[in-house]
């Protein structure tokens, strides 16, 4: 038995993230709406917020195409940079996720407390920035297989070794 732990890093499974925003999104349209229908002021979302997920998520991407290059063997960069970048794509995705759900929770309980200006403006702003970070959750996603190498195959690792498969 090796010494070390050889198997495969995992990607994050759409499940997980379907669940993250699910499990977000219930918490946040709960308290959202217990909140406000006490009397209590709703949280303001300004409509550009969705600008910051969009521009992260195209950040994230560029970023795995360049570990997608470097595990063709076409780009040469650090090891380290291409491993801090894959946990970024997990993070982004995971974050994105959450957010995403947050949003949507946000959007339904604004939709179902009336019809004011103010409700169905803001109930519009979040719906935008859940879709950005719905966006962001994708990018991320794609990223994150981009960044993930096939492990050798036992008669290539023993071929580089000098030992029988």
């Amino acid at each position: 038995m090796p010494a070390h732990d050889t198997r495969k890093l995992q990607p994050t499974s759409i499940f997980m993230l379907v669940a993250v925003a699910v499990i977000a999104g219930v918490t946040v349209f709960l308290l959202l709406h217990v909140w406000v229908s006490g009397g209590h002021a709703g949280i303001i979302i300004p409509r550009l917020v969705g600008l910051v997920p969009v521009g992260v998520g195209i950040f994230v991407l560029s970023q795995g195409w360049l570990v997608r290059s470097y595990t063709k063997g076409k780009r040469n960069i650090s090891a380290l940079y291409a491993a801090r970048i894959w946990v970024l794509t997990q993070a982004s995705s995971r974050a994105g996720a959450i957010l995403a759900g947050a949003g949507l929770g946000v959007a339904l309980a604004y939709w179902s407390l009336g019809d004011t200006g103010f409700l169905a403006e803001q109930t519009t702003a979040a719906l935008l920035a859940a879709a950005s970070c719905l966006f962001l959750t994708v990018c991320a996603w794609v990223a994150e297989r981009w960044c993930i190498t096939d492990p050798p195959d036992d008669a290539d690792s023993a071929e580089r070794t000098g030992q029988p498969a």
